[in-house]
């Protein structure tokens, strides 16, 4: 099991990597802005950083990990970005992050780069490549099943929000019905897996899709 830390300012998204990372086993804890991450992060001992791009506050997540590495802290850091163009991707490893993760975010993809970054996981998926149909994946589909279950995941979002955006954690409209437990994550379901990809937009790219379209 890890300790993953996923600093992310929309709930919904954070709700649905919090449920697929709980079907690996691990634990989540989430901080909406750089600035509190950065102060987080001297004390705590998580060993995965989820990094969204777009933040709240003064800093965004490009400087977060640049003030991380510029201390020294080596530990992985995943992007988490809606921005998937060439130049945005050089950007984003120049600043210090190991991978990047499109928005909507692939659920194969995803579980493969934390099985990769697991200090625990000695499977062979661990350094599996990853195929070209699992590293961009088209942002056309979206699962609204609901969500079974509570969560038991720590969350120092602060209490801002409004009662439709906090759809935190017990029956999240936005999260899917997806396997419970990592015994549902197998080379079995692995193609379903690949078909449902969690629809994550984050909320300022998702506006401006819409306004595209008209």
């Amino acid at each position: 099991m890890m300790r993953i830390m996923y600093v992310e300012d929309n709930m919904a998204n954070l709700a649905l990597i919090e449920r697929v990372a709980r079907m690996g086993g691990h634990q989540v804890v989430s901080y909406p802005s750089g600035e509190q991450a950065l102060n987080a992060l001297e004390t705590d001992s998580c060993q995965l950083i989820l990094m969204d791009i777009e933040l709240e506050g003064d800093i965004d997540g490009v400087e977060v990990v640049k003030r991380l590495r510029a201390r020294g802290d080596t530990r992985p850091v995943i992007a988490v970005t809606a921005y998937a163009m060439v130049g945005d991707m050089e950007r984003i490893l120049a600043a210090g992050c190991n991978e990047y993760l499109p928005k909507p975010v692939p659920i194969a993809q995803f579980l493969r780069l934390l099985a990769k970054y697991d200090p625990n996981n000695i499977s062979p998926a661990k350094t599996a490549p990853l195929d070209s149909e699992e590293e961009v994946r088209p942002p056309g589909q979206h699962l609204t099943d609901a969500a079974e279950g509570p969560s038991t995941q720590v969350s120092h979002h602060p209490d801002k929000r409004s009662d439709t955006a906090k759809t935190t954690h017990k029956g999240n409209p936005a999260a899917p019905n997806l396997p419970s437990s990592a015994a549902h994550v197998t080379p079995t379901s692995s193609q379903a897996l690949e078909e449902h990809s969690v629809s994550l937009s984050h909320h300022k790219s998702s506006q401006q899709g819409e306004d595209h379209d008209e």
